[in-house]
């Protein structure tokens, strides 16, 4: 199914705040937490100049940056309360990873609290694709991988919430090991700014 762009909730970056940083890759690599032994390093530079851009924002604050590599969709709704953002990612997801993770989530107020404690207590199938209301003003953006995308979240945490939210995630396998296991390196998760792509293989 074709989303317009209205229905990802994408918007231009510099319309939100808070204020993310950028980086520039100087190894033109972007290591997937997978591969030890790829060189990385990185230099922050200049929104125009960079291929990057951070959880990491200017406060020293971390603003949510996610690599979701399934089907999603981002859709604002005006009920229950004005500009609700309903996420659904095609993630078929365990109840108990799923409802750590709600949790997880309400407790940095990107979810209502009762939304996690009411998913607990819901019976039913044992995985269930991951569906949220988010609290927090949200974009999603697809990726240059057909089906996957982008996620960011314009809610400020400090790095330690960040880091056990990013653990929730993972084991709900909602993002890859491989990105969690590089942004615990990096403290902070990175991605390839809207528009900038993946440099193709090199033939051998």
């Amino acid at each position: 199914m074709t989303m317009s762009s209205e229905a990802l909730g994408i918007t231009e970056l510099a319309e939100y705040s808070p204020v993310r940083t950028y980086w520039h890759s100087n190894t033109a690599q972007l290591s997937d937490g997978y591969d030890y032994y790829t060189e990385e390093t990185r230099t922050r530079v200049p929104e125009p100049e960079a291929e990057l851009v951070s959880s990491l924002c200017e406060s020293g604050l971390h603003a949510p940056a996610l690599d979701i590599d399934y089907p999603a969709e981002l859709e604002t709704l005006p009920v229950p309360k004005p500009d609700l953002n309903m996420l659904t990612i095609y993630r078929s997801v365990a109840l108990r990873p799923y409802a750590r993770l709600l949790i997880a989530m309400a407790q940095t107020s990107l979810v209502q609290p009762g939304h996690a404690r009411m998913l607990i207590n819901e019976a039913g199938p044992r995985t269930y694709p991951f569906i949220v209301g988010l609290e927090s003003p949200a974009r999603l953006v697809p990726s240059s991988t057909p089906n996957h995308h982008h996620l960011y979240l314009d809610t400020e945490l400090p790095w330690d919430d960040y880091a056990r939210l990013l653990k929730r995630f993972e084991e709900a396998t909602i993002i890859q090991r491989g990105f969690y296991r590089a942004s615990m390196e990096r403290k902070q998760t990175m991605l390839r700014k809207p528009g900038v792509y993946k440099p193709a293989p090199m033939s051998t």
